[in-house]
């Protein structure tokens, strides 16, 4: 027994004295030394002796093994519940208030195209071309039925091609096209002037998108002509708004939620895509495995 006492004593000095070094010299320890030419591709030594502390066993092992089985599973079974009710508290809460913009944090964009907000324990990612897109469509949309549009004269005027189908549907809903803000009459034969456009398409590709809601307009797929303009309206909105890939200023995202603030819907762009997406101080602690 006094012959396994002393060994048992030799090992416990012989650990002490190895922690002490590595903590005293970080050079010799085992994670110490990386990117120095000193250690690169050297092992860090062992100690000589056996350690007293005993490996897993393994019925430890499985018992460690399920447990983690039990909390994905449980992790996987709770998140789309708990994902759902965040997003339903997110509109209960209205997150983009007057009340609730005033106490946003704006931290900056990323990407040149996100803008991260932060609102009590919510982290707000805002996608500046869906918010901006959704702005320019109320706009335009509310211009078109209060028949006030906005119009850009074009000197010269823009000349085109139209069949007499085309010529036909143009002469029919010649109204809905002036509510737009175009102003086309005819410039003999097949071609007709175009000499003016709605201000938030000068610029992009005017006869195409004329083009477009004439296509439309004949092959009869849309119920009536108001919801092939309101489609084309959509598209309009999109071509003008600020992209992405583009660095905007704290003023000019102040702005931006202002406008956001205007609107009954401004969680989604008319395509559909959220104008912003939430996480929750709860899911990022999740995330970084800090809670279950």
């Amino acid at each position: 027994m006094e012959g396994l006492s002393t060994q048992r004593t030799e090992e416990e000095s012989v650990a002490s004295d190895s922690l002490s070094k590595a903590t005293a010299d970080p050079v010799s320890s085992t994670g110490a030394g990386i990117g120095t030419s000193e250690n690169v591709g050297v092992s860090p030594q062992r100690p000589q002796h056996h350690s007293a502390i005993l490996p897993p066993q393994p019925f430890e092992k499985k018992r460690f093994e399920q447990a983690v089985r039990e909390n994905r599973i449980a992790y996987e079974t709770q998140a789309p519940d708990i994902a759902k009710s965040e997003q339903l508290n997110l509109f209960d809460e209205k997150i983009l208030s007057r009340k609730a913009v005033d106490e946003y944090q704006l931290i900056g964009q990323i990407f040149d195209t996100y803008w991260i907000a932060v609102y009590h324990d919510k982290m707000i990612l805002i996608d500046q071309h869906a918010a901006h897109e959704k702005v320019k469509y109320e706009m335009l949309m509310k211009r078109f039925h209060d028949k006030q549009p906005v119009s850009q004269n074009l000197m010269p005027p823009l000349i085109v091609t139209l069949t007499g189908a085309e010529a036909a549907l143009l002469e029919q809903y010649q109204e809905y096209f002036e509510q737009l803000g175009f102003e086309i009459d005819s410039f003999g034969g097949s071609s007709y002037a175009m000499r003016a456009v709605p201000c938030d398409l000068y610029g992009h590709c005017e006869a195409e998108f004329l083009q477009d809601i004439l296509d439309e307009l004949g092959t009869g797929q849309t119920p009536n002509a108001p919801t092939a303009i309101a489609e084309r309206i959509a598209t309009m909105a999109c071509k003008s708004a600020v992209k992405g890939n583009n660095r905007l200023s704290l003023a000019e995202m102040q702005e931006l939620l202002e406008q956001l603030l205007t609107l009954d819907n401004p969680y989604h762009c008319p395509h559909g895509r959220p104008t912003m997406i939430v996480m929750t101080k709860q899911e990022l602690e999740r995330k970084f495995k800090r809670i279950v």
